[in-house]
């Protein structure tokens, strides 16, 4: 299993054991998860059911959370909980439309909804380019409000989400703009225990039936359901068996338990390093299959380097050789945009930069347009920018 795991011998030999220590304790807590999993009574989810043993995707959640807002009542009551003011409904409802995972608005508020149910990684300035919408469509700053999900926790977004740059210099920062109107909770302890407290009228058999399956999901997803009680306290002995924490005194277990957190973490980053390259030699297959017919020069392919990773192609557009991208950062965010750097090839940054001038695109100094996504459904979107030119290919 080691082995597969391994890019080309490449990986540190102190890594590479934490990797064995990792796959090893992996292995026995996944055992301990499947044994009791497998003598839970039988329970029939549709949602579970459906995703053939895969995730629901952020995107499907806000879905799912937009489809129950388009009732008044539901959508009444949810104003009310989460961001504490009472106003006329419905409000308008848009889902992903200009990057907005949910928005909701009147003449007299902006709402967003930033969903991060599966704990998606932070977008560099992804709240300020959010705030900066609301602004550019006409609202004061005391009627945007920022609704930010977490999955468990209550963590506040970081400065660089919250902070706009270009070319390193802050444009725009959303904190002092939204002050308390920038609200952070979380599914498992606030979007779920509101879901339960929702009161239906006897008409709404098909409503309730539907929130009824989400809650089971979310319980199940959060393991939050008191059958999962005991296999929570079988997974903490073993882990205090294997690491001799009954053994020491408490200030002892705190640095042990820290030191091997620290040591997943690193494994964690490395695994994340090595799903980052697999997404990218997919994408670079499909891009391959969906634009065959285009020159094999015109393709880009640097997964294998240590940083940036990307692939892309060139198409040209209008006399003009455009560089199309996704690209990974350092940090593990991934993007996709056209390339060209302002300072060698202006008039080429400037006529990328109007051609796309009706998207909404952020730019840098080496992009002229670009966006963040996630994973999942970053190539569909890339497919899309590709296709509004690749007509004009030559």
């Amino acid at each position: 299993m080691l082995q597969e795991l391994e890019c080309a011998d490449c990986l540190p030999s102190v890594l590479c054991l934490l990797l064995e220590e990792g796959l090893d304790f992996g292995g026995d807590l996944m055992n301990i998860r499947q044994n009791f999993i497998a003598e839970l009574p039988f329970s029939f989810n549709v949602i579970s059911a459906a995703l053939f043993g895969t995730r629901l995707k952020e995107v499907a959640h806000s879905f799912i959370l937009a489809e129950l807002l388009k009732d008044e009542h539901i959508q009444k009551d949810f104003l009310s909980s989460f961001l504490s003011f009472e106003c006329s409904v419905p409000l308008n409802l848009e889902r992903e439309k200009e990057n907005l995972d949910l928005s909701l608005w009147n003449k007299d508020y902006f709402v967003i909804i930033e969903n991060k149910v599966n704990d998606a990684q932070e977008q560099p300035g992804q709240i300020a380019r959010y705030v900066k919408i609301a602004k550019r469509k006409g609202y004061a700053d005391e009627q945007i409000y920022v609704l930010y999900l977490n999955s468990r926790g209550r963590l506040m977004p970081s400065a660089n989400s919250t902070t706009y740059k270009e070319d390193g210099v802050v444009i725009l920062d959303a904190l002092p703009i939204l002050g308390e109107r920038l609200i952070v909770r979380s599914y498992a302890n606030d979007i779920l225990p509101w879901l339960k407290s929702l009161v239906f009228e006897e008409k709404d058999v098909f409503l309730k039936s539907g929130v009824r399956q989400y809650i089971d999901y979310l319980e199940r997803k959060f393991e939050l359901l008191k059958e999962y009680e005991p296999m929570n306290k079988e997974l903490n002995d073993y882990l205090t068996e294997k690491y001799n924490l009954e053994d020491i005194s408490q200030d002892e277990r705190i640095l042990v338990l820290r030191s091997k957190r620290e040591n997943a973490e690193l494994l964690l980053k490395q695994l994340n390093q090595l799903v980052e390259i697999e997404h990218l030699k997919t994408f670079w297959g499909s891009l391959k299959r969906d634009f065959g017919t285009i020159s094999e020069e015109r393709f880009y392919n640097n997964i294998e380097r240590d940083y940036c990773r990307n692939v892309g192609l060139g198409l040209e557009v209008g006399g003009l050789l455009m560089n199309f991208h996704i690209e990974v950062d350092n940090c593990g965010q991934v993007y996709y945009g056209v390339i060209c750097n302002k300072q060698e090839y202006p008039d080429a940054y400037s006529k990328i930069q109007n051609y796309f001038k009706e998207q909404n695109f952020t730019s840098s100094l080496n992009w002229p347009i670009y966006a963040y996504s996630d994973f999942d459904i970053i190539y569909e979107k890339f497919k899309n920018l590709l296709g509004l030119v690749s007509g004009e290919n030559s």
